[in-house]
C-alpha cells in the first residue's frame, strides 16, 4: 500500500498522471460553505447561553428552540475546575466546570469565557461555597463575570504540596510504563532482523494512547493547598486543567509503584473522591502521577487518617512491616507470585465509643508492581465475603470493601476463612457517618 501511494505521488509530480481539479475545487468550496453556514447558525445558540450567581445557587441557561436551565446549589458543589482544551487555549478561552454530588449528568460547564474571567468566576464561586458573599447588595443580581484583570496574588499563592513535575521525569516515566516491557523485545528483534520492521507498527499504535495519557496528565503537574480544606491542582499538556479538590471528599488513598519505576524510585498516588469518577470528563483522581517516595508519603499523610509515623510503621509502600492478617501458604496455588506480599494491617487506636476498633485499614499487595492502599473505617460503604470453588476446597476467602467509585480497590485476598470471617465481623462494627434528618434537610 505504501509503494502504491508513493507511486501515485511520483506520477503527479512528474506529470505522468493527470487529475481534473475542477471536481476537487467544487468539493472543497462546498465544504467551506457548509462550515461557514454552521458557524453563522451556531452563533445564535451561543448568544442564548448565559449564567448567573444567586445567593443560593449557580444557574446556567442554554437553548433557543428548547430552553434548558440547570442549577447547582452551593452546598451540593464538590469542585469548581477550569478546563482549557487545545482549541480554547489557542483562542485564550477556558471553561468553568462545576461538579456536584449528583449522577452522571450532574455537571454544569460554563463555556467559553476569557481565561482571566474564568479565573475570577472560579474564585467567586469558591468564595460563595465558603459562606462568603462577593459584592454586597448584589447577591440576587445576574453575574456575568469580572473584568479582564490579573487574578489576585493570594490565588496563586499557597503552600506547595507537589512542586511542578519536571518534563524530563514525565517523559522518562512514560517510557518506563507497562507497554515498554512489550516494545523492548520487539525493538531488539527489529535491530537484529531489520526485515521485521512491520512488527513495530502494531506495538507503536497500541502503546501510543497509554504513553500520551501519562505525559498529558503529568505535564507540569502542581498541587497547592488553598486554605485548610482545598487542594488546587493544575496539569496538562494539550488540555490544561485547574482543579479544586476538597480534602473532606477523599475517601481512600493508594500509593503505587510500577515495575520499571523501581529503577528510579518513583511512585504515584491515586485516590477515591466522592462525586468524582461518575461523569465523563471529571477531574483527576491521580494526585501524584509520578514523584519521589517523600512526595508520595507526604500526600498520603495529608489525604489519609494516618500520621507520618503511622505510615512508616504500618503502611510503608515497599511492603508490609507489622501485618495482622496474611494469606496462608496454600494460597500460592492460586497466586504463586504475590501471595507472600499480601497483608492486612490496622492503624489507629480504639474508637471513642469504647470499642476496640482501628482507625484505618491498610492493604499491601504486589511483588513487582508494589502498592499499598488505606481507608478510614467510616468510609467503607459495604463489605462482601467472597469465596469460589477453589477457595472452598483450600479453605480461604476474600473480603471486599466497597468504596465510592474510583480507582482504589480494597480487597483482602485469599485469607484463611476463619480470618476472613473475623475481619468481616470487625468491620461490621464500624461507626458510620450520621445521616441528616428530614428536619435538617429542610
Amino acid at each position: 500500500m505504501g509503494e502504491s501511494v508513493f507511486g501515485i505521488l511520483r506520477g503527479l509530480i512528474s506529470g505522468q498522471i493527470h487529475v481534473d481539479t475542477r471536481p476537487l475545487l467544487i468539493g472543497v468550496g462546498g465544504f467551506i460553505s457548509v462550515c461557514v453556514l454552521i458557524w453563522l447558525v451556531s452563533g445564535i445558540w451561543w448568544r442564548a447561553m448565559g449564567y448567573r450567581l444567586t445567593a443560593e445557587e449557580v444557574v446556567h441557561r442554554q437553548g433557543v428552540v428548547g430552553v434548558r436551565v440547570r442549577t447547582a446549589r452551593y452546598d451540593r458543589i464538590q469542585a469548581v475546575d477550569i478546563v482549557e482544551s487545545v482549541v480554547a487555549r489557542i483562542c485564550g478561552l477556558a471553561a468553568v466546570r462545576v461538579e456536584t454530588a449528583g449522577g452522571e449528568d450532574s455537571v454544569i460547564e460554563i463555556s467559553y469565557l476569557r481565561k482571566k474571567m474564568a479565573e475570577r468566576l472560579r474564585v467567586e464561586i469558591l468564595g460563595l461555597l465558603g459562606g462568603e458573599t462577593v459584592g454586597a447588595g448584589r447577591q440576587d443580581a445576574p453575574s456575568t463575570g469580572f473584568p479582564d484583570t490579573e487574578p489576585d496574588s493570594a490565588v496563586a499563592a499557597g503552600d506547595i504540596i507537589v512542586a511542578p513535575i519536571p518534563v524530563v521525569r514525565s517523559l522518562v516515566a512514560a517510557c518506563l510504563s507497562g507497554w515498554f516491557l512489550f516494545a523492548l523485545p520487539t525493538l531488539i528483534i527489529v535491530i537484529i532482523h531489520p526485515g521485521a520492521l512491520g512488527m513495530l507498527w502494531p506495538v507503536f499504535i497500541g502503546s501510543l494512547p497509554s504513553t500520551w495519557n501519562i505525559i498529558d496528565n503529568s505535564w507540569r503537574f502542581t498541587v497547592r493547598r488553598e486554605g485548610g480544606e482545598d487542594l488546587d491542582i493544575t496539569y496538562g499538556l494539550a488540555d490544561r486543567r485547574r482543579q479544586t479538590l476538597k480534602l473532606s471528599r477523599v475517601h481512600s488513598v493508594e500509593i503505587r509503584q510500577r515495575t520499571l519505576w523501581r529503577l528510579t524510585g518513583w511512585w504515584s498516588v491515586r485516590v477515591c473522591v466522592a462525586g468524582y469518577g461518575v461523569s465523563e470528563g471529571g477531574g483527576t483522581t491521580k494526585i501524584l502521577p509520578v514523584g519521589t517516595r517523600e512526595e508520595a508519603v507526604r500526600i498520603a499523610v495529608l489525604l489519609s487518617p494516618l500520621t507520618a509515623a503511622e505510615v512508616e510503621e504500618s503502611a510503608q509502600p515497599e511492603g508490609w512491616t507489622r501485618p495482622v492478617l496474611r494469606s496462608p501458604r496454600r494460597a500460592r496455588w492460586v497466586s504463586p507470585i504475590c501471595w507472600r506480599r499480601r497483608a492486612v494491617t490496622f492503624a489507629g487506636g480504639p474508637g471513642d465509643d469504647g470499642q476496640d476498633l482501628p482507625e484505618a485499614v491498610i492493604l499491601h499487595g504486589g511483588r513487582f508492581s508494589r502498592r499499598v492502599s488505606m481507608v478510614a473505617l467510616p468510609h467503607i460503604q459495604e463489605i462482601t465475603l467472597e469465596t469460589g470453588p477453589v477457595g472452598r476446597l483450600l479453605d480461604f476467602a476474600s473480603v471486599k470493601m466497597h468504596l465510592v467509585e474510583g480507582p482504589v480497590l480494597m480487597v483482602a485476598d485469599n485469607l484463611e476463612t476463619e480470618d476472613a470471617v473475623w475481619l468481616l465481623e470487625l468491620l461490621r462494627r464500624r461507626r458510620l457517618p450520621v445521616l441528616a434528618t428530614v428536619t435538617e434537610l429542610r
